[in-house]
């Protein structure tokens, strides 16, 4: 990526730069997830049905 002008990672993908890349033009943006409330439902009610681990 030398030759680029300006890298764009996530928060996520930035603990992969940390080994010695060169960091100068690189952004890092936070993500944050928004999950509607029908889909929360539905995982939780999913899990309900998932056996626990003893």
């Amino acid at each position: 990526m030398p030759d680029a002008d300006a890298v764009i990672i996530t928060e996520k993908d930035a603990v992969k730069f940390s080994d010695g890349i060169c960091t100068d033009n690189v952004w890092v943006l936070p993500v944050c997830a928004i999950i509607e409330p029908d889909l929360a439902a539905f995982v939780l009610e999913r899990l309900e049905d998932v056996p626990k681990a003893v």
